[in-house]
């Protein structure tokens, strides 16, 4: 895959992630004695994750960071290979994080390098909550992430991407890893579930969550995914996606580069 280079606005920059060591010091006097329902996988996580090298994955996907509205966000941006692929937009409410999607950005952005029709071909903008994943603190709780939304969209070329809602928890993550796992694997089938990823990404949760930051509740708005979907069964995340948004009469491109082009997202009326 190739991935983007940087957007059309100089606002949006390159963002390199190296977690301090103090950190995960701290995670790892956490993990000394895993004990209850999860203890094989506390106990990996303590003795058998290789967090530098999943930190090293998450660079090569090329992250950004943009200040909108006062705060710091850091996303995700895939360009597609195919000219006509859809862009979209992925939020999810707190306290989800970009890298629930490692397993889904290939399959969506490249279908014909996965053995899928290239009609089905999507643009990822995924960006993280104030206070989630890595990007920084809320300014306030009234921070907008409405008005934040378009305006990525908007800097990253886009007139009006397609967006999937994804739920979120009502309360923040915990800051004790067997609780965090608790959460993420709730309800999960694990032989469908990458330990790796599923660790890759209580990694960042646990680092957001011991940050205490403050973190804003997403404006109202139904949710399209349950939480965790990409995570829990990658395969299944991405052939709905392709089923409730390929082929709908949109068609999708930079503005900047054909302004007669509009997308419009496929649900917009319910």
């Amino acid at each position: 895959m190739t991935w983007p280079e940087l957007g059309p606005d100089d606002r949006v920059v390159p963002f390199h992630l190296h977690t301090p060591q103090a950190s995960l010091d701290r995670l790892r006097s956490r993990l000394a004695r895993p004990a209850g329902q999860w203890a094989e996988w506390l106990g990996y996580w303590h003795t058998g994750f290789d967090w530098r090298a999943a930190e090293a994955r998450l660079n090569r996907l090329g992250l950004r960071r943009t200040e909108l509205t006062g705060a710091q966000v850091q996303l995700v941006h895939v360009r597609s290979p195919e000219p006509d692929a859809l862009p979209l937009l992925v939020i999810q409410d707190r306290p989800g994080c970009f890298a629930e999607f490692l397993e889904v950005l290939g399959p969506l952005t490249d279908p014909r390098a996965h053995g899928a029709d290239p009609a089905v071909a999507f643009h990822l903008l995924v960006p993280d909550l104030p206070g989630c994943g890595l990007s920084g603190p809320a300014p306030d709780p009234a921070w907008s992430a409405e008005l934040a939304w378009s305006e990525l969209a908007i800097r990253l070329g886009y007139r009006q991407p397609a967006m999937l809602r994804l739920a979120g928890s009502a309360e923040p993550d915990p800051d004790d890893p067997a609780a965090l796992l608790d959460r993420l694997l709730s309800g999960a089938d694990l032989r469908l579930v990458d330990r790796d990823v599923l660790l890759t990404v209580a990694t960042v949760r646990w680092l957001a969550a011991e940050s205490e930051s403050v973190v804003p509740a997403m404006e109202s708005g139904t949710a399209d995914y349950p939480s965790l979907a990409a995570l829990h069964d990658p395969e299944l995340f991405v052939a709905e996606v392709r089923r409730s948004l390929a082929g709908q009469p949109v068609r999708a491109g930079r503005h900047r580069s054909d302004p007669a082009r509009t997308v419009s997202r496929p649900d917009a009326a319910a």
